[in-house]
Formats: structure tokens, sequence, C-alpha cells
């Protein structure tokens, strides 16, 4: 009796000890028809649970993308991550990916590991060449691997940033088509310098939009998001752009 008993709790004690990793947080890109996913509660809710082991390295908060936090020097990142990451200037001619953290007025230092870029430090197109005394003011990432700890990141479906989030409106300005920024309603507030950029695969606009006639400048905005539309990008900076 005693091994019968045995023979049926060990695989049952295996299988609910390991059930609760077969959900992998993964960001969600809609692709029309090749594919659709189903968008449930227990799907947010197995992604905040995954997420919320997420390494170091990985997340993005308040004031950091993985290791880098704004206000800490070039000199003192390097330190921390070591000799694998290697750095690059980059502008939007010759590194198309950029595109998604793009700012006209900025340049931008893509911080590699193993040939992948992992985020920007962007800077003052004033300054020629960033020195390893000079503090980061503004962290940028496309890379889906990077996270906040409820687990949005580039790539996630604006459909699961909404249900985390609430509800969106997306605005670009006349003269930045290419930078549609998402506002969600219940954002947190420890989160008010976290900006999320939106787009869809094809074509750029992730709403229909209206031009806000309240303001003074040409102001387009969309509280229609397309169901395909996705955060393109996360920047982190402590001033209102």
């Amino acid at each position: 009796m005693l091994k019968f008993k045995l023979d049926i709790l060990l695989p049952l004690t295996l299988y609910f000890s390991t059930i609760t990793f077969a959900v992998k947080a993964e960001p969600i890109i809609y692709t029309g028809n090749k594919g659709q996913y189903t968008i449930n509660d227990s799907f947010i809710a197995s992604k905040n649970q995954s997420s919320n082991s997420k390494i170091k390295h990985e997340l993005i908060t308040s004031d950091s993308i993985g290791l880098a936090r704004l206000g800490m020097t070039i000199g003192e990142l390097k330190a921390k991550l070591g000799n694998d990451f290697k750095y690059k200037i980059v502008d939007e001619a010759d590194d198309k990916e950029f595109m998604d953290c793009y700012n006209p007025d900025r340049r931008a230092i893509a911080v590699i590991q193993a040939q992948k870029i992992q985020f920007y430090i962007i800077y003052n197109l004033s300054v020629e060449k960033l020195q390893d005394r000079n503090k980061i003011d503004e962290l940028c990432t496309n890379n889906i691997k990077y996270q906040t700890k409820e687990g949005v990141g580039p790539g996630t479906s604006m459909v699961v940033a909404q249900k985390i989030f609430g509800k969106a409106t997306l605005k670009y300005g006349h003269e930045a088509e290419y930078d549609q920024r998402a506002y969600f309603s219940k954002l947190p507030k420890s989160y008010k310098y976290l900006y999320f950029r939106a787009k869809v695969k094809s074509g750029w606009k992730a709403g229909i939009y209206e031009k806000d006639k309240s303001t003074e400048y040409p102001i387009f905005k969309s509280i229609i998001i397309k169901p395909n539309a996705y955060i393109s990008s996360i920047s982190i900076k402590k001033v209102k752009f």
C-alpha cells in the first residue's frame, strides 16, 4: 500500500512543483494572418508572476534600464558592465533600429553585448564626445528582453500594456511622426519619467488619428489603437518631453 501511494504522490508532487514555470513572459506582437494571441486575466497574471523574478540587469525601473541608472557616470556604468560590452556612437543613418529611440536633437551611444544592442545612452548634440566623467541623463531601449516588473517592455502588445497600465492615448507632433508616444491612464506615479513609443509592424500609424485643436502647434492624438500595435521602445529622462 505504501509503495502504491508513493507511486502516485511522487509524480503529482513533481508536477505541481514545476507547473508555475509553464508560462513564459515573452513579449507579444500581433502578426495578423500569421497568428493571434488570446489575452485574458490568467495570461496577464502569469506575465506578472514571471516578471517579478526578472534578473536585475534586464529590469526597467523608474530611473534605470538594466544596470544603467540615470545620474551615474559613463565610467561607473562601464565598471559595472565589465569587458563583455562594447560602445558605439550611432545615428539614424547607420542604425535602423535606433529610429525607435531617435530624437533629432540628441546623439546616442549604443551599448552592445554579443553583437546585440542592449540599450542606448542618449545625450545632447552640443556634446561632441561623452567622457567617462559625464553623467547619464537619458536612456532608451528597444530590446525585447528588458521589461518593467509588471512584464511590459519593447515588443509588448498594446492590448496587454493597457490591461496592466490602463487605457492609452497615442500622440505625435507634425514634425515628429516617427515619435508616437503612448500615455497610459493608470501608469504608476513612480513611472512618470518613463516614455513609451508605439508602432505597428506594417506602416507606422498605431492609431486612428485626429488633430488636437486645443494645442497651438499641430498635435495628433488617437484613443483608437490598432489591434496589432505594440510598444517599440521605452525611454527614461527626468525632464518632460
